[in-house]
């Protein structure tokens, strides 16, 4: 059985108002006593299976976007933990979250890999302008066993086995560090109120 968590008031109110959904509402006690878990039975279904009772368990989170306007701690936040933890620990005891992370705000302070990635790719741009020779921290390709065996570096380039082509030190701490006092660099200005 799954564990569907349906976020929004008016989502919640069409389920349970909906007569082609055969549902069983199951109201929580104690701790969890404004949290409602409903049974979606399984004859709701076209492929019913004859020999299970329920489908999924739904339960009803505030939508998201409610939580933008509630005060830290607000009775909204807790339940929306509240909720989550009931769904969580039904589908799966063992999966780890923060039962406090709605009513403590920290969803404000959590930043989207894809904020991350375009943070990533200003710096990198702005890195690439400032310090184009830096862009890599491995030394170019090239064929050093043929370099060795011709140090007058007449030999072409890409011609030789497979292992002669890696340096056997790819990475140049001394790179590195230049490297990273140019990003560090190159980022000031994006924090700066010019």
């Amino acid at each position: 059985m799954r564990v569907v968590v349906v976020y929004g008031s008016h989502v919640q109110e069409r389920t349970l108002r909906s007569q082609k959904i055969k549902k069983t509402v199951v109201p929580l006690w104690g701790e969890y006593s404004d949290v409602l878990l409903v049974l979606i039975r399984e004859n709701s279904f076209e492929n019913e299976e004859e020999h299970y009772r329920f489908r999924s368990i739904v339960v009803f989170a505030s939508h998201p976007q409610c939580l933008f306007y509630q005060p830290r701690d607000d009775p909204v936040a807790k339940r929306q933990d509240k909720t989550l933890k009931v769904g969580f620990q039904i589908a799966d005891h063992t999966i780890q979250f923060d039962k406090d992370f709605y009513r403590s705000q920290k969803w404000r302070r959590a930043i989207s890999e894809s904020i991350k990635a375009h943070y990533l790719q200003a710096v990198g741009l702005a890195l690439a302008d400032k310090a184009p020779e830096l862009l890599s921290l491995q030394e170019p390709i090239v064929n050093l066993q043929a370099q060795a065996d011709d140090p007058g570096g007449n030999s072409r380039r890409g011609i030789g086995t497979w292992d002669s082509f890696f340096n056997p030190r790819p990475h140049s701490n001394d790179t590195l560090r230049k490297l990273l006092l140019r990003a560090v660099e190159a980022t000031k200005p994006a924090n700066s109120k010019e």
